[in-house]
């Protein structure tokens, strides 16, 4: 509104896309940037990185590890003679391996790819060995993990099978020669990119030059604590404001 009540910029246009369900099969990105007809020249992500510019963000690979196991009586499983193949002892004796293995190289910006259970279930009655159990991984990747690859090796490790439950949310990194990112550091000579841990809306604009950058605490996110300072807001606004009339120059 302001660059607007100024004239417009002096060249280009300024986009304005309020998108929603960036983490969910539901997000509206993608149909955004197809009404738009082609992807635009650079994108600033109004994720909140406490307005210091992320140059680097993980992706997301949500996979689901299944073992499977025989269904015994509790009460027998004694007369075996050994514990019964439950499928919750595989997964127990799975699980742990996940600290002490390594699924890609390391990444110079965003390090290792990590995979973090986030969700378990197994069993359907008290007395009854379990013949499957399924446990979700939030695996957040880099630009360095083959996600094939990363698939393959949990399997190994875990000795389960690995379902894909969504592989859409890849990896982004600001280009070296971004433009966007050198007028922000003529703005803000003090400021000090970084690389997140956390996806955005960034995954859909790899291929432009591009940085994640506004108000907030992302460890906030997704808890009782989330909140957005006003006075972060107002700078901003006024960080916006200056990128898009030193771009559009």
């Amino acid at each position: 509104a302001r660059l607007g009540a100024e004239g417009g910029p002096r060249c280009g246009r300024l986009l304005v896309l309020a998108t929603y369900g960036e983490e969910t099969r539901h997000t509206s990105m993608p149909r955004a940037l197809e009404a738009l007809g082609a992807l635009p020249d650079a994108a600033v992500v109004g994720e909140p990185t406490g307005l210091e510019p992320c140059i680097a963000q993980r992706g997301l690979l949500i996979l689901e590890a299944i073992w499977s196991g025989r269904a015994v009586h509790a009460g027998w499983a004694a007369e075996l003679g050994r514990r019964p193949d439950s499928a919750l002892d595989a997964a127990v004796r799975g699980l742990p391996r996940l600290a002490e293995t390594e699924l890609a190289p390391i990444d110079p910006l965003l390090g290792a790819t990590v995979a973090t259970p986030t969700v378990m279930r197994a069993g359907e009655a008290r007395n009854v060995t379990p013949e499957r159990a399924t446990a979700v991984l939030d695996v957040r990747t880099t630009p360095a993990a083959d996600y094939d690859v990363v698939r393959r090796r949990l399997s190994e490790v875990l000795g389960a099978e690995i379902r894909v439950i969504s592989d859409r949310l890849r990896p982004a990194r600001t280009p070296d020669d971004s433009r966007l990112l050198a007028l922000f550091g003529a703005l803000r000579p003090s400021a000090t990119p970084f690389a997140s841990p956390t996806s955005s809306d960034w995954v859909f604009l790899r291929e432009v030059d591009a940085i994640k950058l506004g108000p907030g605490d992302s460890r906030l996110s997704h808890t009782s604590r989330e909140a957005m300072p006003l006075d972060e807001v107002e700078r901003a606004t006024g960080l916006y404001l200056e990128l898009a009339r030193n771009f559009l120059a």
